[in-house]
């Protein structure tokens, strides 16, 4: 990594500091488990949206 990446991880650290935290008790994680496919696709959909709402604003 350079000196760039190093610095942008910096920041996210100190803009989530949650990511410090070890990882939450199990009952959540299996939660988390099932959820995460759904909210992984859910986040692409929006992804792909927001990008033909970009498209059709720039024409």
């Amino acid at each position: 990594m350079n000196h760039m990446t190093y610095l942008m991880r910096d920041q996210v650290r100190d803009l989530v500091p949650s990511l410090g935290v070890p990882a939450l008790p199990r009952k959540k994680s299996r939660q988390w488990r099932k959820l995460r496919p759904w909210v992984e696709i859910g986040a692409f959909v929006l992804a792909v949206l927001a990008y033909i709402v970009a498209l059709s604003l720039m024409t």
